[in-house]
C-alpha cells in the first residue's frame, strides 16, 4: 500500500458525521488521505480510501505519517478519541467539552470505576466526588459545561484546534492550542428563497424561530415566549435538514437548558447564513450570540429580547467555508504534503 499524506480519524456516522462530512471530503481533495474508521461497514462512509482501527494498529508504517484527529462530544467519536491516544497528532475539537465521549467509555459501559478515575485525573478531589454521585444517579446535565474533560488531551495532542472559545478558556495555562471557527455547510451558505422554503416546509407567514435541539425537549414555555413576541417556532433535530430549516426562519435561539445542550454548529450555521442568534449569557454559545439574555429570565423580558432580535436582524460575518477551513488545518499539520487536487 503507498502511504498517504494524511492519517485522518472522524466520526463518519449519525449526525456528527454528518456535521464533518463537508470538511472530511475537502480534506481528501486536497490531498492524500486515509480514514480511520469503527467497523468494516463504515468504510464505504469515508469520502476516501478507509480501513478499521484494527488494521491502522496493525501498520507500523502509518507511524511516520502526519495524523488529523477530529473529535466532538459524542459517542460516535470514541474511536477517533482512541486514535488521538495511541498515535498523537493535530486534535480538532468541535464542542466545548469531551465528557460525554469519555462517560460513554467508562460509565455507559458498566466501568464506574474508570470514570471515577478520569474525573479525579482532570478535576481532582471534586471530580471524584461528582463522578460517584452521578454514578449514585445525583448529577445535572448542566454539570457537564464546567467539567470539559480537555486536559489530558491537550497534554497528548502536539496541538488543540478548539473551536469554541469557551473551551479555550477551560485549558489549563500553557497548553499549545489555536482557536479556529468552523465552517458552515455549503448548502446552508447558498442564498435561499425564504417563501419557497417556508411553502416546503409546510410553514405560516408569521417570524420563525429556528430552535436547535440535540434531542426532543419541552417546548410549551418557549413557544408561549414566542407567542407573546408575535412568532413561531421550528423546533430543529436532524442535521440533513438544516439548510431548508434556516432558509426558512427569520432568527435563531440557543436557549436550551442545561446549559451546554445547544448543538454549537447549527447556531453557527443559522449565524453564516445571516440570521440573528439570541443565548443565554452563560452559555458556552453566548459567543455565537449577535443578542445575549441573562439567566433566569422571565417570559415578558424573554419576549422582549426576542422583538429587538427580529427587529435588528445581521448580515453574515466571514465564516469559512470547508475547502479554507481544510486548508488552514493542513497548515498546522507538520510534514503534510498538499496544494494540488488528490488522484
Amino acid at each position: 500500500m503507498i502511504p498517504p499524506c494524511l492519517v485522518i480519524s472522524a466520526p463518519v456516522r449519525g449526525p456528527q458525521g454528518v456535521r464533518v462530512a463537508p470538511l472530511l471530503a475537502a480534506l481528501a481533495r486536497i490531498t492524500e488521505c486515509l480514514f480511520v474508521v469503527s467497523v468494516p461497514s463504515e468504510r464505504d462512509l469515508a469520502p476516501g480510501r478507509a480501513m478499521t482501527m484494527a488494521e491502522w494498529l496493525d501498520d507500523p508504517v502509518l507511524d511516520a505519517v502526519p495524523h488529523l484527529h477530529i473529535l466532538a462530544d459524542d459517542p460516535s467519536s470514541v474511536t477517533a478519541l482512541r486514535a488521538a491516544w495511541r498515535r498523537p497528532g493535530v486534535t480538532v475539537l468541535q464542542d466545548p467539552g469531551l465528557s460525554v465521549a469519555y462517560q460513554s467509555i467508562s460509565l455507559d459501559a458498566g466501568m464506574p470505576e474508570a470514570w471515577v478515575r478520569a474525573m479525579a485525573a482532570e478535576h481532582g478531589g471534586a471530580g471524584r466526588r461528582l463522578a460517584r454521585a452521578q454514578h449514585a444517579g445525583l448529577f445535572a446535565e448542566g454539570q457537564r459545561v464546567w467539567m470539559p474533560m480537555l486536559d489530558g488531551l491537550a497534554d497528548t495532542a502536539p496541538l488543540l484546534v478548539v473551536r469554541s472559545r469557551h473551551a479555550a478558556g477551560s485549558l489549563a495555562g500553557g497548553s499549545r492550542h489555536v482557536v479556529l471557527a468552523e465552517s458552515a455547510p455549503v448548502a446552508v451558505l447558498v442564498p435561499a428563497d425564504r417563501l419557497a422554503a417556508r411553502a416546503g416546509l409546510r410553514l405560516g407567514p408569521e417570524p420563525l424561530l429556528l430552535v436547535p435541539l440535540r434531542a426532543p425537549a419541552p417546548l410549551d414555555a418557549l413557544r408561549e415566549v414566542a407567542g407573546l413576541a408575535g412568532a413561531a417556532l421550528l423546533p430543529s433535530l436532524p442535521d440533513d435538514a438544516l439548510a431548508p430549516q434556516i432558509a426558512a426562519c427569520d432568527a435563531a435561539l440557543g436557549l436550551s437548558l442545561p446549559f451546554g445542550a445547544t448543538p454549537l454548529h447549527k447556531l453557527a450555521a443559522a449565524q453564516a447564513a445571516g440570521r440573528p442568534v439570541l443565548t443565554w449569557e452563560a452559555d458556552p454559545a453566548a459567543e455565537l450570540g449577535t443578542r445575549t439574555v441573562g439567566f433566569p429570565a422571565d417570559g415578558a423580558t424573554l419576549a422582549a429580547a426576542i422583538r429587538d432580535l427580529l427587529a435588528a436582524g445581521a448580515g453574515p460575518p466571514a465564516t469559512p467555508g470547508p475547502e479554507d477551513e481544510a486548508r488552514a488545518l493542513l497548515a498546522m499539520v507538520l510534514g503534510c504534503r498538499f496544494g494540488a487536487p488528490a488522484p
